[in-house]
């Protein structure tokens, strides 16, 4: 039997569907970004201006750029394998249109505004996804979405922090685990043509 080349991948940057850009590295975002809105809608209103508070999720934050997304570490190898051994089992068929993997968010996000001492929630998202082969220029791919949110149990920044970041690091590699088991879960839909 002639051997097929694997399934292609991309890393994808860009913004999904009006979005603000994915997270590459780790984003914390505290309660002073939540002080710094409240005074720009206020200064906003006070010369005619009006918009809607943004989600504290939504804020810039500060980046923690030695702690990549899980993306970079070990979930686009881990989809790979997946898929290759999927395929494989399938006949080996050959695709031409890459699957698509785009970090959405990777954030340690304050639980709650008026906290004397905050604690944070670690929230991950990676989008999966891939047009069919035989779908037109304008067709929608199939997507998959990993969502994942962890707060129990509430930790503080320092907490997150300590030993380099290990529990964020711990928390990633789950999120891997949860991905690759929902994408495998969708490998028809992804892939059909």
């Amino acid at each position: 039997m002639a051997k097929t080349a694997p399934v292609r991948f991309q890393l994808a940057l860009g913004s999904a569907e009006g979005q603000r850009f994915p997270d590459s590295a780790l984003r914390v975002v505290s309660p002073a970004y939540k002080s710094l809105d409240i005074g720009l809608l206020i200064v906003g209103a006070l010369v005619g201006s009006f918009r809607l508070p943004t989600a504290k999720e939504d804020y810039k934050g500060s980046s923690v750029d030695t702690v990549k997304h899980p993306v970079y570490a070990d979930l686009m190898k881990g989809l790979h394998d997946s898929i290759e051994e999927w395929r494989i089992a399938q006949g080996a068929k050959a695709y031409e249109n890459p699957v698509s993997v785009r970090p959405d968010t990777f954030a340690l996000v304050y639980t709650e505004y008026g906290a004397e001492k905050p604690t944070y929630d670690l929230v991950i998202e990676t989008t999966v996804f891939r047009k069919a082969d035989s779908a037109g220029w304008l067709a929608a791919p199939a997507v998959v979405h990993c969502q994942d949110a962890y707060s129990d149990p509430a930790l503080t920044l320092e907490q997150w922090e300590a030993d380099d970041y290990a529990a964020v690091k711990a928390k990633g590699r789950e999120h891997t685990r949860t991905c690759i088991d929902r994408v495998k879960a969708e490998f028809a839909r992804l892939f059909a043509d």
